[in-house]
């Protein structure tokens, strides 16, 4: 029994100790299949994030070589303003003139019968600050005695004077009788943009004379609207102020001028042919004996007109 004993345990001792019962070997290849799954899908998600960081790479270097894009960069710069700096006009004394009595000689002809759906309406205006205010769109009405509005008229209006008068025809739907009432109402953001003209090439001085004798120097040169000036589409009259110096060879003043220019500017900032005019008399020379000097040059610049000053 002991040899039997003795031979089992080395039969035991001989077996391969890798071996294990068909249970566990089930259990430790499925934990083998599970790793391998495990292991699988890590691999797939290092796959997929290499691709999704290659892609964005491509794309980023795909920008990087187009050209950047073209910014459009205006070749001139439009010159803006506060609209509401300048002031309005304030508008009093409106009324209507429902006949007009023309005085005149018996032998005068007899005035044209004035329609009657058309009323005259009057009223004064001033200066709202001590600037010229420029252009404004203004609404001028007329009611019934319901105050209901029977007629009006929409104009750009502009004064270059502090005060002043104005009139505007305003056709009704009734007659004359009907009118009752006007007012007139102006925006207070103004429409003109300010202007200072640009001379283009060399003035011209011509030296005027009578009997002999220098009267006057004349400048002419040809005024342009500063490039870029945005204007609003509409026919304006521009106000802005020249001075005009005139200097001997020797680079010395010998007469200046600070003039009102005015000038009318069509829908799409077209001036009128010809150039500009600017006359200095005699009395505005410090010495006028130069008058008569062959080589006197011109020097003109233009600045928006604010309104009343020296010499304007």
């Amino acid at each position: 029994m002991s040899d039997l004993r003795e031979r089992l345990e080395e039969s035991v001792q001989g077996l391969d100790p890798s071996w294990r019962h068909p249970d566990e070997v089930r259990r430790s290849l499925d934990r083998r299949r599970r790793r391998a799954r495990i292991r699988a899908g890590a691999v797939a998600g290092a796959i997929a994030i290499a691709i999704v960081l290659v892609s964005v790479w491509a794309l980023t270097a795909n920008q990087n070589r187009r050209p950047p894009a073209q910014t459009p960069s205006p070749s001139v710069v439009t010159p803006s303003f506060d609209p509401l700096a300048y002031g309005t006009y304030l508008i009093g004394d409106v009324r209507i003139i429902r006949h007009i009595r023309i005085v005149g000689s018996a032998s005068a002809p007899p005035p044209t019968p004035r329609d009657p759906h058309l009323v005259m309406v009057l009223w004064k205006s001033a200066w709202s600050t001590d600037q010229y205010p420029g252009v404004h769109g203004c609404r001028v009405s007329v009611v019934d005695g319901s105050g209901n509005e029977i007629g009006g008229v929409s104009l750009r209006y502009q004064n270059a004077t502090p005060r002043a008068s104005w009139r505007a025809d305003v056709p009704i739907a009734g007659t004359v009788a009907d009118a009752a009432d006007a007012d007139v109402m102006c925006d207070p953001k103004r429409v003109d943009p300010p202007v200072g003209f640009d001379v283009s090439g060399e003035p011209v001085v011509r030296v005027r004379r009578l009997g002999g004798r220098p009267l006057l120097v004349e400048v002419e040169a040809f005024l342009t609207l500063p490039v870029g000036l945005d204007l609003p589409g509409l026919k304006l009259t521009l106000f802005a102020s020249c001075r005009t110096v005139l200097s001997l060879p020797s680079g010395k003043e010998v007469a200046s001028l600070v003039s009102h220019t005015v000038v009318t500017v069509g829908p799409s900032g077209e001036l009128p042919p010809g150039p500009t005019k600017f006359a200095l008399t005699r009395q505005q020379f410090s010495s006028p004996s130069v008058m008569g000097s062959a080589a006197l040059s011109a020097d003109i610049t233009c600045r928006p007109w604010a309104g009343r000053e020296k010499g304007a």
